[in-house]
């Protein structure tokens, strides 16, 4: 799902869109972060459980 949000002046001009833009850009950032963290424990414990 796709949120949409506009983005009016209220005398703010860019600012504001580029403060909400780069605080989700840094949230996704993070959370790809850990997603990779996780699938690099995971693929440890793979190669772990294989005989060899």
């Amino acid at each position: 799902m796709i949120n949409l949000r506009q983005i009016g002046d209220g005398g703010r001009g860019l600012a504001a869109g580029a403060m909400w833009i780069e605080a989700h850009r840094q949230l996704c950032e993070g959370r790809f972060a850990a997603l990779e963290n996780v699938i690099g424990d995971l693929k440890r414990e793979e190669n772990d459980e294989r005989p060899g």
